[in-house]
């Protein structure tokens, strides 16, 4: 069977997409948990960034 599998890379990437459903939610919410992450991330550096620049107004 891994053979046939190597053999056929969609029929290999079809039963790695197959993941029950449960799993799928959190593989979703590990990648809405991370965005936040990198979000309040770059919100923070700009805010940082905002109050270390000069005091004129940046828009």
């Amino acid at each position: 069977a891994g053979a046939h599998a190597a053999r056929h890379p969609a029929a290999w990437l079809a039963r790695l997409t197959a993941l029950p459903p449960d799993s799928t939610k959190s593989v979703a919410a590990g990648i809405k948990v991370a965005g936040g992450a990198v979000i309040l991330l770059l919100g923070g550096t700009l805010l940082h960034a905002a109050l270390q620049a000069p005091a004129h107004p940046i828009l």
